[in-house]
């Protein structure tokens, strides 16, 4: 459900980034390079961005706190932490063993984000041979 309501933002969102550019007048298109106006979030800079400040900051934060509890757990009772420490060791293997399913899915979401991105730098330097033809109110309507 969720994937399916984030496609069909991205897909308005990107819809109406088009739409706003096809407005705009034919002397716009002068004066811009192709960069000026591209999308932000499609460029890998979010990803990585995103893997440099959330993803450490909670993985580091999940450390300590894993480290606090183990400590309260190992003074309160010893065989309790001796099954914290199972199945904690348990989770990660499982998470682990998900790696390699991992990879490939990013590998085929970038690949799919670059045929997209693709197309979507193709659609914008050729806006203006669409607005010298008169041919926006078609794609527009399309």
């Amino acid at each position: 459900m969720f994937l399916f309501i984030g496609a069909r933002v991205n897909i308005n969102i990107v819809s109406d980034y088009l739409h706003t550019i096809l407005k705009l007048h034919i002397s716009f298109f002068d004066t811009k390079f192709l960069d000026d106006f591209l999308p932000k979030n499609s460029r890998p800079y979010p990803y990585r961005k995103k893997f440099l400040t959330s993803q450490s900051l909670t993985t580091f934060f999940s450390l300590v706190t894993l480290s606090i509890y183990t400590l309260v757990l190992l003074k309160y009772n010893s065989l309790i932490f001796i099954l914290y420490i199972i199945g904690t060791t348990l989770a990660l293997l499982w998470s682990l063993s998900f790696v390699s399913v991992r990879e490939k899915l990013d590998y085929f979401r970038f690949k799919y984000n670059a045929l997209t991105q693709e197309s979507i730098n193709e659609i914008v330097s050729g806006i203006q041979e669409i607005k010298l033809n008169k041919f926006e109110n078609y794609k527009i309507n399309k």
